[in-house]
């Protein structure tokens, strides 16, 4: 899988699920770049050891010179650790660390509903740092964006001596801090720069403080990094667009998730063709019952979906949350919807959902090559009417 002809300085891919993302960057390094030092970026560890994988497939081993990480440690290495006592002097010889605070707030609100900040509006150490200099999770991106706006040179020649092309996998999950890093990458950075994205596949933004325009990366592109006198980036909506991992009646939900975006189609190619034709097990879209759990997962043993490790459910096999599957793909699925999810899927296509739950419900179903089994409960107020019940009597091969 490859473009048609040189591949340009830097591309931004929008891509649909299943269309071969982190196959197509590893690709593309192995063609125009082998000998070169690559940097990949991504968030979820998932999909770092998905790319690792991928490299060892091509290479037969992972060079030295190709580095994968993720956002964070990116960060880190390249903007926050060289240049963080400029932002804050105290932070000179001091050694800092990620705090996973994930209920950390920059206010508080009184009892009688007035909010005030935690911290004075110069008090930077109070606003991104715990006592012990742990630097809140959510803050990353922000503090990262300080340390650039006093070392936007340094930060430039750091990334242009350690790297001849840097790529960004799943990149819909930056927000719009994350947004001011990627300018610097696109307008400062020597190399190439390849980026793919699907901007419906936006669960996992590193921060909660990140925007409403968070993974809308090409538009960001489109609209702030080029310009009219020159393109740094050309976004590119064609070369990714069939899907590769999904069968027809998958990508037909998927599209219905989405209906103002372009449709996920099946890819037709012979490859896929022949690999779907082979297949002989279960196929399609199925409601799971309650009762009938037990014996889908026996016969399947599909990959099972959550939405929340705090969700209370007896769970056998293998499963995992939909955030944490981004980069992942299974023959077959199995899906514990939240309730707005199963609306939408067993009886209304009309139900307004969240948008973030809309990207999960999409994430969920594109993670099946040839089935999804979605959990239809009994404490549903709400019929069946959409898609057909497993009845049991497919026996796999």
């Amino acid at each position: 899988m490859h473009l048609t002809g040189q591949m340009a300085n830097k591309k931004c891919l929008v891509a649909c699920a299943g269309s071969g993302k982190t196959t197509f960057l590893v690709s593309e390094v192995w063609e125009q770049y082998r000998n070169d030092s690559v940097i990949f970026v991504t968030f979820t560890i998932t999909n770092q050891k998905n790319i690792s994988d991928k490299i060892i497939e091509k290479y037969g081993f992972h060079p030295s010179k190709i580095k994968v990480m993720g956002w964070y440690e990116f960060l880190f290495k390249f903007f926050i650790l060289p240049y963080k006592a400029d932002v804050i002097p105290a932070l000179n010889g001091k050694s800092i660390s990620l705090c996973f605070d994930s209920d950390y707030t920059k206010t508080y609100t009184t009892k009688d509903g007035k909010t005030f900040s935690k911290y004075k509006k110069d008090d930077k150490k109070k606003k991104y740092f715990t006592q012990t200099w742990g630097l809140h999770k959510d803050l990353v991106s922000e503090f990262a964006c300080e340390c650039l706006a006093t070392n936007k040179d340094s930060v430039a020649r750091r990334l242009n001596e350690s790297a001849n092309i840097i790529c960004f996998d799943e990149s819909q999950d930056f927000g719009e801090t994350d947004f001011k890093i990627i300018h610097l990458i696109c307008r400062n950075f020597k190399g190439a720069v390849l980026i793919a994205t699907d901007p419906r596949q936006y669960i996992y933004s590193p921060s909660k403080y990140h925007g409403k325009n968070g993974g809308k990366i090409h538009q960001f592109i489109a609209n702030k990094v080029n310009t009219k006198r020159h393109e740094y980036v050309t976004i590119d909506e064609t070369s990714l667009s069939y899907s590769h991992r999904c069968n027809a009646e998958i990508c037909k939900l998927a599209s219905l998730v989405f209906p103002d975006e372009p449709l996920t189609q099946e890819c037709k190619c012979p490859h896929c063709a022949t690999r779907r034709m082979e297949y002989f097990s279960i196929k399609g879209v199925f409601a799971v019952k309650e009762s009938d759990i037990e014996r889908f997962i026996e016969q399947f043993s599909p990959l099972s979906l959550i939405h929340s490790r705090r969700e209370t459910l007896t769970l056998i096999g293998k499963y995992m949350t939909i955030g944490d599957s981004k980069g992942t793909e299974s023959d077959i699925v199995l899906l514990y919807p939240t309730e707005d999810m199963a609306k939408f899927v067993f009886q209304d296509r009309s139900t307004l959902l969240k948008p973030q739950t809309k990207s999960k419900l999409y994430v969920s179903v594109t993670r099946a090559r040839h089935c999804i089994g979605i959990v239809y409960r009994q404490k549903y107020r709400f019929s069946n009417d959409l898609i057909p019940f497993w009845n049991n009597t497919y026996i796999k091969i």
